[in-house]
């Protein structure tokens, strides 16, 4: 079987499983076993192959269950958006590292089958070795911040991969410079998987967790470091201006109620007549809606800025606020009522209010009041 049979085969299969799985002759779970089978030991070039065909078939689902049920199938094999992050992007730079150390190893899957000679080989190694400035400097500036980030174990097994992958460049290279070929395919053929699998460690686990995890300053942080190191395949890196971290802007209809909830609290709005127009909370009863005529001309006649108020009732005690709505010119819109209910001792002006308290006051009138 040549290279591109071999590579048409492998493809077919994993395709071949895709296929029973959209038409149902077996189970999502089945299928993904033994799809991650298949991709266990993929080789440089089928996995390229192997990339075209699935976005082929996303293109060509024809519907969005079809399209649904392939992204399900192969979730975990898409290889994230890099090339769209913001120029100088760090994790944007290691991709484009990788992509081209891809490359080289489809090259070099190649030149297995067609037995090359050691020149060929050479040339191939000879970019290779450039690499190893991308996995000096990972270990060396992305993989502590990684392991910062809660990513210890899979920064750890990185770290062992890119150290046994700089060793086997120069033993290959060694092997090369010595005629010793049958010795060099051997070591090649698992040079190939390991680092094939160091490959697919750093785009699907490390750098999507690292791209939701890190925030700009560490981003920052990171290409400063990694423009003092260098890099694989180019010369200088772009300059790095992230985005404006996108902030949490909560809905004023979410907001006050989750406010209201917090506080346990209720709140009534009158118009300056007395009118309510709004009420909220779950303490808001009926007897709640009414609006004393004194505290109403307390306030409009600036004898009070703010009127409180506690009862006990059911065992139960409350605090009530009346104060004035204002606009931004400081005129009259209306009257706003908060109604609290109080667990805890809480101090107004030197006067204690517990829950059970011995002498509850009438709810509607003769409350105790503080004028401020």
């Amino acid at each position: 079987m040549d290279y591109c049979e071999r590579t048409e085969t492998k493809i077919g299969v994993i395709f071949q499983i895709a296929n029973q799985y959209m038409a149902a002759r077996i189970l999502l779970e089945d299928a993904k076993e033994q799809i991650k089978f298949e991709m266990a030991n993929i080789r440089p070039a089928q996995f390229e192959a192997f990339k075209m065909e699935l976005k082929k078939r996303l293109q060509k689902a024809g519907s969005q269950e079809r399209l649904e049920k392939l992204s399900e199938l192969f979730h975990g094999f898409f290889t994230p958006a890099y090339a769209r992050l913001e120029p100088g992007h760090p994790l944007k730079n290691y991709y484009e590292e990788n992509r081209v150390a891809r490359t080289c190893l489809v090259k070099a899957d190649e030149l297995e089958f067609r037995e090359a000679a050691a020149e060929a080989w050479a040339e191939i190694y000879e970019q290779l070795s450039r690499y190893e400035v991308h996995l000096n400097r990972q270990i060396k500036n992305f993989y502590p911040i990684m392991a910062s980030a809660g990513m210890k174990l899979q920064t750890g097994r990185a770290g062992e991969l890119s150290e046994l992958l700089a060793h086997e460049i120069h033993i290959n290279q060694e092997r090369l410079k010595k005629g010793n070929l049958f010795d060099f395919i051997l070591a090649q053929r698992s040079f190939l998987q390991v680092f094939m699998n160091y490959l697919d460690l750093e785009e699907r686990v490390l750098f999507p967790h690292a791209a939701a995890s890190l925030k700009n300053e560490e981003l920052l942080k990171l290409k400063r470091l990694d423009d003092a190191e260098g890099y694989a395949y180019m010369e200088t890196s772009a300059e790095y201006i992230p985005k404006k971290e996108e902030r949490f802007h909560p809905d004023p209809d979410v907001l006050l109620p989750a406010l209201l909830e917090s506080r346990d609290m209720g709140i009534v709005l009158y118009t300056l007549q007395g009118e309510v127009v709004y009420s909220q909370g779950i303490h808001i009863t009926e007897g709640d809606l009414y609006l004393p005529e004194n505290v109403k001309q307390n306030l409009i006649n600036k004898s009070a800025k703010k009127q409180k108020y506690w009862y006990n009732i059911n065992d139960r005690a409350f605090l009530i606020t009346y104060s004035l709505v204002t606009d931004q010119q400081r005129n009259y819109q209306g009257i706003l009522k908060t109604k609290e209910e109080v667990r805890e001792i809480e101090v107004i002006n030197g006067n204690c209010i517990e829950k059970g308290l011995q002498k509850p006051a009438d709810r509607y009138g003769g409350f105790h009041s503080e004028n401020k």
